[in-house]
């Protein structure tokens, strides 16, 4: 839940969510359009074949993240009314927060690092087509290596960006969606937007005369090979790649809400037990294993990469934009951006290695004022 609203009124923000329509007869518009649905052609038998449950994963994960490239202050509750009325799920703003904790992009303020540099990526790329201006090609470089900078700074989001900036073109430009390559980008995973991202900027270097047909045909032969590479060094991560999957998805369970969040319990207990030491208070016989137990725990979760994020318990002084960076809060809406609350971590949240499976929550302390009768 973001502590400020996600419809705040910024006119910044609110910029970035127009776009300018296209004249689809412009020669460079038009080769353009050509060749990025040529090239999505071609690899869309290859996707096709593929298992029909990995591609109805993607397909769902696709159309999540292609209602935030058509609206980047879309909330998490609208986006899943939205995928309901269009697809027949049956999400709630959960699924999709969800969702955005494993893209590790689940705050608002997550959100909005990425999608607003892409979506700027994006219109500066459409600008430089169209103008053919060396100064548009320079801002779109500048663009670029912001959005570097924003996405590229974390694993998890540099394999989805390109994925985005493919989609995003056609959701902020429907013009250019003739073909309805929108759709048809669905099945489409990072490995494979990687390729059709990459023919979308040759197509701007020829528009500049960067490039001509011999250099781009290079081009291809070195995506496509590329491409094969990845493919042979993804059989061979695949093993880790899953297996590390599945850790994360049995620390997930174990703290999940239908087993009680064990985790959390077992660090509440720890140190309720360990409260009980410092007084020099004795457990009963009975329950006298439970120390050893816990101490066992602990080490096997460290020794396994899976640990606490914060201390639990523990008290804060936080802004919004300090919780929103961190995790979730539970209280009364902060009254502007400089407002300061105290805040108790009800939740210490929980990282494997250095993956975030759940995030830390936050409870506004409030303090009681008695009255004298």
């Amino acid at each position: 839940m973001s502590t400020i609203r996600d419809d705040m009124d910024d006119s910044t923000l609110k910029k970035l969510s127009t776009a300018t329509a296209i004249d689809t007869k412009n020669p460079t518009v038009k080769n353009f359009i050509e060749t990025v649905h040529k090239v999505i052609m071609q690899k869309l038998p290859e996707l096709q074949a593929r298992e029909e449950s990995t591609n109805e994963k993607l397909i769902t994960a696709n159309r999540v993240f292609k209602m935030f490239c058509a609206d980047i202050h879309i909330s998490p509750n609208n986006c899943a009314q939205k995928l309901n009325e269009q697809y027949g799920y049956n999400f709630t703003d959960k699924n999709i927060l969800d969702f955005f904790n494993y893209q590790r992009i689940k705050t608002y303020a997550n959100r909005m690092d990425i999608f607003s540099a892409v979506h700027n990526e994006v219109k500066n790329f459409m600008k430089a087509m169209l103008s053919k201006n060396p100064e548009d090609y320079k801002a779109l470089q500048e663009s670029y290596l912001a959005s570097m900078k924003k996405c590229y700074r974390d694993s998890e989001r540099e394999k989805f960006s390109r994925r985005l900036f493919c989609m995003m073109v056609y959701t902020k430009y429907p013009e250019l969606n003739i073909y309805n390559d929108l759709e048809k980008l669905e099945i489409f995973g990072n490995t494979q937007a990687k390729y059709v991202y990459s023919e979308m900027f040759n197509c701007l270097r020829i528009a500049f005369g960067k490039m001509d047909e011999r250099q781009r045909e290079n081009e291809q032969l070195k995506s496509a090979l590329q491409l094969q590479e990845t493919g042979m060094q993804n059989l061979s991560d695949n093993f880790d790649a899953q297996l590390q999957k599945e850790m994360i998805e049995f620390y997930r369970l174990l703290n999940s809400d239908k087993y009680g969040k064990i985790l959390d319990s077992i660090m509440k207990v720890y140190n309720g037990v360990s409260q009980l030491r410092r007084q020099n208070l004795r457990l009963p016989l009975e329950i006298s294993d439970i120390g050893p137990l816990l101490n066992n725990f602990r080490k096997f979760g460290k020794e396994n990469g899976i640990n606490p994020i914060m201390k639990i318990n523990s008290v804060h002084s936080m802004k919004a934009a300090d919780i929103d960076k961190l995790g979730e809060y539970e209280g009364t809406p902060f009254s502007n951006a400089d407002e300061v609350k105290t805040v108790r971590v009800i939740s210490p949240g929980w990282r494997y290695k250095d993956i975030q499976i759940f995030p830390p929550k936050f409870k506004e302390e409030v303090e009681i004022v008695e009255q004298n009768e």
